[in-house]
């Protein structure tokens, strides 16, 4: 982008009335005016240099990149009426016009963007009654984010004890091989129950992306049971996983969506049932660049040639009033978001495969999001010196494990219930090593019981426990940068690995 294009967004954008959004031919914000700020609430530091689809609902992604797509033709945009998202999650209606910026040699390096609020009060747009029903489908989400999002704190904390007293059995001496092996299948499954917690709330509210290194079998393991509950009885499903697939750089909710939408996708090929396969490998792009792809394969019904050629358009759907026409668009949204592509083979009563090539990550970075399913690791050696940890957290069966957990790995403990009880329980110590604090308790948050009591110890280093995602828990500010964050559930030994980082030396 040209300093000429910047200095001009940023002259249009203080004198314009309306809210103004400019962006480059990729879809990132380059100027976002005042009006926009108040209309929806990001100052232009915050909003400038991420993707326009921030402020765009998961449910109308796929018309946006259409609408970028149109742009980039040099077409212009509405007015249409449509939903937008606020800094502060509520759905704003709003009307659109979009037009095209031609640079010097006459092709497009940006799009400007002008939004207004609609009035309630205003004359009927031919629109109003796509926007009711998107306002209603959004209100519906919105209901079912916030009770999935308690209904997973609730069952995170039943997880907890019931992943962390496996684990422990499982690495418990002496036990026979048949006991170790019922242990290591409820670890299994526990960790099955935490990764359909999360998909939940993927799918259920909108969430931070976070891409980071991926590594794409370990995406498609943990999907396994949920992937064979999806497709039922009378569908075949095999998972073929090339061993010599590395990592992508990717959100792994995204990728897991993906794949849900194309297995669900697959499934309505085969109404009499057939054979699903989800297949990894690795092969070389056009210009010798690593690719890694996922491949999901079917033995379906296949696809017309001229059902292809629309296969991507977004509301274009096969399946009648059963179908949005989203899914596949949202699919290539998705997997373009980290400079990946989807193709398609087809024949017509012979299956179809789609798959998403994605960009090799090089080098051996651990991963987070590496598979939930994992066998349970080795036992923890006890630490030398016997640290002093103080746990405060208000569901018994909780705090009761945590307790449990760590006296077994050589740690002393004190529990308390309440911050309260934690403050009068630290006033009696000469010394106090860690802190293994809920973030939401009664009276005091877990951050700011970690601040009282660092007052008194200022070596004191903080492991913070939330049922709670972890971008939700940043989101609301009830996490500082000196305390580390643990997601329930968690074992005994993720619990360990924990305070052994938060108490080590901050040098280290």
């Amino acid at each position: 982008m040209t300093h000429w294009i910047n200095e001009l967004l940023s002259v249009i954008g203080t004198v314009f009335p309306d809210a103004l959004v400019a962006t480059d031919s990729d879809g990132y914000v380059l100027a976002w005016n005042a009006e926009a700020e108040r209309l929806l609430g990001y100052s232009a530091g915050e909003i400038v240099g991420k993707p326009v689809t921030t402020i765009v609902p998961d449910d109308l992604i796929a018309p946006t990149a259409d609408c970028l797509k149109r742009l980039r033709l040099g077409e212009r945009v509405g007015p249409l009426n449509t939903i937008r998202i606020s800094k502060s999650g509520a759905a704003v209606p709003i009307c659109l016009k979009a037009v095209p910026l031609n640079g010097p040699d006459g092709t497009v390096c940006a799009t400007v963007r002008m939004l207004s609020r609609q009035s309630s009060r205003g004359p009927a747009h031919p629109d109003a009654d796509e926007l009711d029903e998107q306002r209603l489908h959004l209100q519906k989400s919105e209901t079912l984010g916030r009770l999935a999002a308690g209904l997973a704190h609730d069952f995170n904390n039943f997880l907890t004890p019931i992943l962390g007293y496996g684990e422990m059995l499982a690495t418990a001496p002496g036990l026979s091989d048949g006991l170790k092996a019922h242990a290591h299948e409820i670890v299994a499954n526990g960790r099955r129950a935490a990764l359909l917690t999360h998909q939940v709330l993927s799918y259920g509210r909108r969430r931070d992306i976070s891409p980071q290194p991926v590594h794409l079998n370990a995406a498609v393991a943990d999907m396994e049971p949920t992937l064979r509950t999806c497709v039922g009885e009378s569908i075949e499903c095999h998972l073929q996983l090339d061993p010599e697939v590395s990592r992508i750089h990717a959100d792994v909710g995204h990728v897991q969506q993906a794949l849900m939408n194309l297995v669900i996708n697959a499934r309505d090929a085969m109404p009499h049932g057939g054979r699903l396969t989800v297949e990894t490998c690795r092969r070389t792009g056009e210009g010798g660049e690593s690719l890694n792809v996922l491949a999901v394969h079917d033995t379906g019904t296949g696809i017309a040639d001229e059902v292809r050629a629309r296969l991507f358009d977004p509301y274009f759907t096969t399946k009648g009033d059963s179908g949005t026409g989203l899914g596949l668009p949202t699919v290539v949204e998705l997997v373009s978001r980290y400079d990946g592509h989807v193709s398609v083979e087809s024949t017509p009563g012979a299956g179809s495969v789609f798959r998403l090539s994605f960009p090799a990550v090089s080098g051996a970075t651990t991963a987070k999001g590496e598979s939930l399913s994992a066998t349970v690791g080795a036992s923890h050696p006890p630490l030398a010196g016997h640290p002093m940890v103080l746990v405060v957290e208000d569901d018994a069966g909780v705090r009761h494990f945590i307790r449990e957990a760590l006296v077994s790995l050589g740690y002393q403990v004190l529990e308390a219930e309440t911050s309260l009880a934690a403050l009068t329980l630290a006033s009696e110590l000469d010394a106090l090593d860690a802190l293994v604090t809920d973030v939401v308790l009664p009276h005091l948050t877990g951050t700011a019981l970690n601040a009282r009591l660092r007052t008194r110890f200022p070596a004191l280093r903080t492991v913070l426990i939330s049922g709670h995602p972890e971008h939700v828990v940043r989101g609301i500010g009830l996490v500082d940068s000196h305390c580390r964050l643990l997601e329930k559930p968690f074992t005994a030994g993720q619990l360990h690995s924990a305070i052994t980082d938060a108490i080590l030396p901050a040098t280290q």
